[in-house]
């Protein structure tokens, strides 16, 4: 009989600390029985505060600099996924950066209603993009960038043959290309 009612010290414990959730499971219950039967204006009262208290933990999104954000900066952002991470990601390497915000509306999926969810949780340095030199590159590698299609680097590189170019007025003289966000990324 004394083995049967015997308990050792890591028996006793486990007994106690049981003991200890079921009182509490038990005051709570009659915490909580006992709200239920408050007025409904304090219930709601409960409810706005509880709210508040739900908007305080949300957790804070930092702004996340566009031209320096990688895949797992961007994911926090609402509206972007993986999918969307990427697609700015590759924009972003095609272009050499972005020097505005409004540029994230050229990517597929981005739309006029899904933007401005977007645009608050970002900011852009246009400090670090890569510049396009016209006066060095080939053909192929001046056609390459998203602003520039074959009839323009035709007219740059036809130009750039006669003579180099030496500043930005220059460059559109005597291309005729004056599209100023094209002219961001133009360098000489």
């Amino acid at each position: 009989m004394k083995e049967f009612l015997y308990f050792s010290r890591r028996d006793r414990k486990g007994i106690i600390s049981l003991a200890v959730i079921i009182l509490s499971l038990l005051l709570l219950n009659i915490v909580f029985s006992h709200k239920n039967t408050m007025t409904a204006s304090s219930s709601e009262n409960a409810y706005d505060s509880l709210l508040i208290k739900v908007e305080q933990m949300k957790p804070k999104i930092k702004l996340v600099e566009l031209n320096t954000a990688d895949s797992a900066a961007l994911l926090p952002i609402p509206g972007i996924g993986p999918t969307f991470a990427s697609r700015i990601i590759k924009y972003r390497d095609k272009l050499g950066g972005f020097v505005c915000s409004k540029q994230l509306l050229e990517i597929y999926g981005i739309t006029e209603e899904n933007f401005p969810n977007i645009e608050k949780h970002i900011i852009i340095n246009d400090s670090i993009i890569s510049k396009i030199n016209v006066n060095r590159l080939e053909f192929k590698q001046i056609l390459k960038h998203p602003y520039i299609d074959y009839e323009k680097t035709k007219k740059i590189v036809n130009a750039r043959n006669k003579s180099k170019f030496s500043s930005t007025d220059d460059f559109v003289s005597r291309t005729g290309i004056t599209d100023s966000l094209l002219l961001r990324y133009i360098s000489f």
